[in-house]
């Protein structure tokens, strides 16, 4: 999305952002950050936006086991198969096998060594 897009969707009223769910879905190592496309964020949109018309005004709060349910419902949307194996949320391959991701996240000890995450804790500013 454009910056002007993304100002507007910064200014918005969220029940969930979609910077929350995506940052979320990385957080969790169920999305990688190269992942990350135009498929993903276009998703993350519509959710976010479903969940407004769902939870607005609903007065009922919001789990992490729901949170849950969003980013999966994100990452199927975009194609990146999810099912849920022994009660966890797993990414699958076309083959439904268990992928095991692993994001590197910023670390104490990167910080200390000068390392820039800025970009990071701005992307994940409700954690």
């Amino acid at each position: 999305i454009g910056l002007d897009s993304a100002m507007d969707l910064q200014r918005e009223k969220w029940t969930v952002s979609p910077f929350s769910l995506l940052a979320s879905a990385v957080y969790k190592n169920m999305l990688l950050v190269s992942e990350i496309n135009k498929d993903v964020v276009d998703e993350a949109i519509d959710e976010a936006r479903h969940l407004n018309n769902v939870y607005k005004d609903s007065g009922e709060g919001i789990g992490s086991s729901d949170h849950n349910h969003f980013i999966y419902n994100m990452l199927n949307g975009a194609n990146l198969k999810t099912e849920w194996i022994d009660g966890s949320m797993t990414r699958v391959d076309e083959n439904g096998k268990p992928l095991y991701l692993k994001n590197e996240l910023p670390t104490k000890t990167m910080f200390e060594q000068g390392g820039n995450i800025t970009k990071f804790n701005y992307s994940i500013g409700g954690f």
